[in-house]
């Protein structure tokens, strides 16, 4: 990752989470630990299945000192986000200039989020699973 600084890290619920400054254009990104590549199915985005803030926009490793082996991650860079670009002028002006302790609440609630769909993620693919089978087997009664 360029040009980062960490923000916070703490554990919550059993998970790292971690705050990044992005330095560039001054704006945070969160990440929550989450189980290795879980996620990555076509059936099944962490993106439709986990609740925050702009939505999930990571999933990998992080590059920083003791990392977990794997994250889910969001960014407060979106229409209605206030960011600092370096030659000084604010990106969405009116918008909302995230606090270190909004963010930290939020990752909170995205961790929250995590952990649920870590623990229903198995029973989702199976009901997906029986769903995909039950179309095919209309399209070839069809």
């Amino acid at each position: 990752m360029k040009e980062t600084t960490v923000s916070k890290r703490w554990t919550y619920k059993g998970k790292d989470c971690v705050i990044l400054l992005m330095n560039e254009l001054h704006h945070y990104n969160m990440y929550v630990e989450s189980k290795h590549n879980i996620g990555y199915s076509e059936s099944l985005s962490p993106d439709s299945c986990i609740d925050c803030h702009g939505g999930v926009t990571f999933s990998g490793v992080l590059d920083i000192k003791d990392a977990k082996p794997w994250y889910f991650g969001a960014d407060f860079a979106h229409y209605g986000d206030r960011i600092s670009l370096p030659n000084g002028i604010n990106v969405c002006e009116d918008g909302h200039a995230w606090t270190l302790e909004e963010v930290e609440k939020e990752c909170e609630r995205f961790a929250d989020s995590v952990i649920e769909y870590e623990k229903n993620y198995k029973k989702i693919l199976d009901i997906i699973k029986r769903h995909e089978e039950e179309i095919e087997q209309l399209k070839k009664n069809q």
